[in-house]
């Protein structure tokens, strides 16, 4: 799920986060600094990755509740509808009675 997504990238986050900061015993030779960059990069891009799914969520969220309002107003008029019914059936069923009487 997007929540389960969401939780997997701040780890990966937290883990490059980890592996990018340089430790004090050892001095940082050319190809070291590359590493670093690299992850780096790597957690920049993890970290887009999380903002765009924060914002699909967002997206999804939203469409989700115009769907819940949807529902709720489909609901609403087939209520209604029910009710015309009903209405409709009792007028008959008087029309049909007051018809009876004058037989």
């Amino acid at each position: 799920s997007m929540v389960d997504e969401v939780e997997r990238l701040k780890q990966q986050n937290l883990e490059l986060q980890l592996q990018a900061t340089p430790s004090e015993a050892s001095t940082p030779d050319e190809g070291d600094n590359q590493v670093v960059q690299d992850l780096r990069n790597q957690l920049l891009e993890t970290g887009l990755e999380v903002e765009q799914l924060k914002d699909r969520s967002k997206a999804l969220a939203e469409e989700l509740d115009a769907a819940k309002e949807e529902v709720e107003r489909l609901r609403d008029a087939l209520r209604r509808a029910g009710e015309d019914r009903d209405e409709q059936a009792a007028r008959a069923r008087d029309a049909a009675a007051a018809e009876a009487e004058r037989d």
